[in-house]
């Protein structure tokens, strides 16, 4: 039921809620820019999608994007988790009741969110179909921890997935043969002559060379 709403037409519904987002992002990046401080880039990614999945599904953002230097409490600890997936081969026991302690996870970070837009009329958000179902339709409302797991789920995958796309995306740009990026430029020059505007996704979509 979570389909619904990730689909074209929510997808343009929710990007009023992922603008400010963006913009907060972008804010952060010309700074460092001006004052010639290197961050990482990938952080600031996963932050910036973070906040984003959160705003557009929740309606809340983590914050992730207020960290210094995109240094965020939540997600440093999910990026160098990575570097222990190699334990368990070795350490199957400790690390099975290590795996059975994060289970409480999903509750934690999503189960008062889920409240709160349980609560409301008008969602507007992927929760939509799931907490005022059309029994008629044969829909129904899940337990509140599988649902709570469901938002974990997707946030936390399209966090990490997202931020690698982006990196990888702009590093290739860099990199890459010069007329890459100047096509790219070109374009959305065209496209937005006021860089302090931001167009609707609509506008976005209809770009050859970015999409």
């Amino acid at each position: 039921m979570l389909a619904s709403g990730f689909n074209r037409e929510a997808v343009r519904r929710g990007s009023d809620r992922v603008k400010p987002i963006l913009e907060k992002f972008i804010q952060k990046l010309n700074l460092y820019a001006q004052s010639g401080k290197r961050v990482n880039l990938t952080r600031g990614s996963m932050c910036l999608f973070a906040d984003g999945l959160m705003s557009y599904a929740f309606q809340k953002p983590y914050g992730a994007l207020d960290a210094e230097d995109f240094e965020s409490e939540l997600l440093v600890p999910v990026v160098d988790f990575a570097s222990m997936m190699q334990w368990p081969v070795y350490f199957p026991r400790m690390m099975g009741y290590a795996f059975k302690a994060t289970e409480i996870l999903p509750d934690w970070m999503c189960r008062d969110q889920v409240n709160v837009l349980q609560s409301q009329e008008d969602l507007n958000s992927v929760f939509d179909t799931t907490l005022h179902p059309n029994v008629e339709k044969g829909q129904f409302t899940p337990p509140l921890n599988e649902m709570a797991a469901d938002a974990f789920s997707f946030i936390n995958a399209g966090t990490d997935t997202s931020s690698n796309a982006l990196s990888i995306g702009i590093f290739e740009l860099l990199d890459g043969p010069p007329h890459m990026i100047q096509r790219l430029k070109r374009e959305l020059l065209e496209s937005i002559p006021d860089e302090n505007t931001m167009v609707e996704w609509a506008v976005l979509e209809k770009l050859p060379y970015l999409v």
